[in-house]
């Protein structure tokens, strides 16, 4: 049994196959296209005894004769004839075709004897062009389509469908598109199986066993053919279930014991038959799981009040709080606004009770889970959760990749590596583009893991350190996951040499320098002896210093389509595929929504072909140097700006400027006066943060 397969918090129980048409029969009378009474292939350009065209677009070929074709186009571009089946058209020679339109295909099958109520079909195909209504006795069956004649289209007339009793009529609608005679063709490969009139019941998918955490919500479900009426009576370790009669069995809030067994005995006045045993496993949550917004004993608190589990590690709002706060739910954003509504599971949390005013930033919120007793090489974690504005998770410092886009819906996430014995720490980062709404909202959280005591070992590396691209000015940190003995010691490593000083699990170099470059490794070491984590390599990334208009090169010239930005490169990217650095001056452009292109500047984006991309914030930065520090305090700088879509800011060496662009179809002046203070001797970096 795999770990996801008690990854949801609604665990079915999936079905398989057992037996497959246990004293089922096939449907006599039922053809593929293109075959004789013994199923072999048709020779070419013969009538099909089996489907009559018993409607036709084309006057010249009324029907009721449907034809096998002769050899060469348009097989090639339609599926290969064969093995089992063969195309047929209103005329043998479709290199011709036939006019536009609509034409039925029909063929009829016989239930005599058979339970109509039990009969299903499954089949393929393929049709040229369209499949415009399938029909059984007439009824019009929902659910069938066609993609076309390159490849055949899976379909199934299931238990349910208006069978009846004696001779069935199939008729398959086929459209033939465009404007002129063009080919037109039908295909299909099918079979189906009906019980006997007074044949016990017959069980075709039987429920399978399943894993889940305490808590969950459990169906096993059934399906059965034989003659009607079918009762069922579910069982628990062979014992009878009050109340579990029907095709599925729910139980809701699993607990440790619901484990063991369970069956279902299938009956109808034929006689009863009994599926094979589902077990069913439940597993104990390990300590520290909670859902935002909740009490210790899982009850949602009150606005207003402190959540005990989450704290803020990194609050820019009050760096001397730690507090995460259950915000007001009677006001915007959470009523009448674009954050999700809150539950009965979780509510949002953020810096303060009122976070309209909260300060821009990365804010941090940690959860403290523990695995003392627990075997962390089994566990797993898994929930959804929503942020304003968008978030990464981290599990013992270690990036995990998952990012949420934002506040209007949930994201998921799974774990399944990374934990360690002892106290594991699960990281909400959420960065608060500008000053104003800010919040974290996690639910469905769960988790488990074997119990048991590991044993005294030397450290063993559980997450290695990833390798990074940064641009000078930019900030980096490696990570190193250990688990075995605590406690435990880091010493980093620069190409092999020892790094003075950084000891932590944690490495972080800030800002980057070109000579920052190479490889990065960990030994971490207990008492019982050490061990070197993967090489993490560093790539530098400088871009051409000063201060130069977008989308031109060294020399002031205007770049070509789909070159890349020498001077300014994307720090931050909401977009998972377009992470930068590099940016481009686009081969197109939403001309004339966006202000016009010239030869002193053109627009930049993360995409060379300037396309769209996901929603979020945006960071370009422009790097340059002031050597002569008697220059500082006369340094300006002004310019004309223009974003798509709104501006976030333009930032001097991390200093808010307070600039607004008015959008993409005009240019805002921005002007940065001497004496403000914000410009350096050295490295001065200019950012520009746009809205999408």
């Amino acid at each position: 049994m795999s770990a996801c397969a008690f990854f949801q918090r609604t665990a079915i129980i999936l079905l398989t196959t057992y037996a497959p048409w246990l004293q089922a029969a096939p449907i006599p009378g039922l053809f593929n296209t293109g075959v004789d009474d013994g199923g072999n292939l048709l020779s070419n350009n013969v009538v099909d005894p089996h489907y009559a065209m018993t409607a036709s677009a084309d006057p010249d070929f009324p029907g009721p004769n449907a034809f096998t074709l002769l050899p060469g186009f348009p097989v090639g571009p339609w599926i290969a004839e064969g093995p089992n089946s063969r195309w047929i058209a209103p005329q043998a020679d479709q290199s011709s075709g036939n006019q536009p339109g609509i034409y039925t295909y029909q063929t009829t099958f016989d239930l005599t004897g058979l339970d109509p109520a039990s009969a299903r079909i499954t089949g393929q195909l393929a049709t040229d062009n369209g499949l415009a209504t399938v029909r059984l006795n007439g009824t019009d069956l929902t659910g069938i389509t066609s993609a076309g004649f390159t490849a055949f289209t899976s379909f199934a007339i299931p238990l349910g469908s208006p069978f009846v009793a004696g001779t069935n009529t199939l008729e398959f609608d086929v459209s033939n598109a465009g404007n002129t005679v063009n080919p037109a063709g039908f295909r299909v490969e099918m079979t189906g199986i009906a019980t006997g009139l007074g044949e016990r019941p017959s069980i075709l998918t039987q429920p399978q066993s399943q894993t889940v955490i305490v808590g969950d919500l459990v169906t096993f479900s059934v399906e059965a053919i034989g003659s009607p009426p079918l009762s069922y009576e579910w069982r628990f370790n062979n014992v009878p279930i009050s109340g579990g009669t029907n095709e599925s069995y729910t139980i809701t809030g699993v607990t440790a014991n619901n484990a063991g067994d369970y069956s279902v005995l299938v009956s109808n006045a034929a006689g009863q038959t009994n599926s094979a045993n589902a077990t069913l496993t439940v597993l104990v949550p390990f300590p520290g799981i909670y859902n935002t917004g909740l009490s210790g004993n899982r009850a949602l608190l009150d606005d207003g009040l402190v959540d005990p589990h989450y704290k803020l590690i990194v609050n820019p709002n009050d760096p001397n709080s730690s507090d995460s706060v259950v915000e007001d739910s009677t006001q915007f954003p959470i009523v009448n606004g674009p954050w999700i509504q809150n539950s009965g599971k979780s509510k949002w949390i953020g810096p303060a009770f009122d976070t309209s005013a909260a300060a821009g930033g990365s804010y941090s919120y940690q959860l403290t889970l523990d695995l003392t007793v627990y075997l962390a090489d089994t566990a797993f974690l898994a929930g959804s959760w929503a942020t304003d504005n968008g978030g990464s998770l981290f599990l013992n410092g270690a990036d995990t990749g998952y990012k949420s886009p934002g506040f209007t819906a949930f994201s998921t996430f799974t774990l399944t590596n990374g934990f360690v014995s002892g106290a594991n720490l699960l990281e909400f980062r959420v960065n608060n583009d500008t000053v104003g709404y800010a919040g974290l909202r996690v639910e469905n959280l769960r988790g488990t893991a074997q119990q048991g005591v590991v044993s005294q070992s030397p450290p063993f590396i559980v997450v290695q350190p990833q390798g990074a691209t940064r641009v000078i000015t930019e900030d980096v940190t490696f990570t190193v996951v250990a688990d075995g003995t605590p406690p435990f010691s880091y010493q980093w490593l620069h190409d092999g040499a020892t790094l003075d000083g950084k000891t932590n699990a944690s490495l972080t170099l800030s800002p980057i320098t070109v000579a920052d470059a190479g490889d990065y490794s960990a030994r971490v070491s207990n008492a019982l002896g050490s061990t070197n984590s993967a090489a993490a390599r560093l790539v530098v990334i400088q871009p051409q210093f000063g201060v130069f208009n977008t989308g031109v090169d060294s020399t002031g010239a205007a770049l070509g389509d789909g070159q890349p930005d020498p001077h300014y490169v994307l720090i931050s990217s909401a977009d998972s595929t377009y992470t930068g650095p590099i940016v481009y001056a686009p081969t197109s452009a939403p001309f004339p929504a966006w202000f016009a292109n010239d030869e002193n500047s053109r627009w930049i984006t993360p995409r060379a072909d300037a396309s769209e991309v996901v929603p979020g914030s945006y960071r370009y930065r422009l790097i340059f140097d002031i050597d002569n520090s008697n220059e500082v305090a006369t340094a300006a700088i002004s310019a004309n700006v223009g974003t798509d879509d709104g501006n976030g800011g333009v930032f001097l060496n991390g200093n808010d400027v307070s600039f607004g662009a008015s959008g993409f179809g005009a240019l805002t002046p921005l002007i940065i006066p001497d004496g403000t203070g914000f410009f350096v001797a050295g490295v001065n970096t200019l950012d520009f943060v746009v809205n999408n």
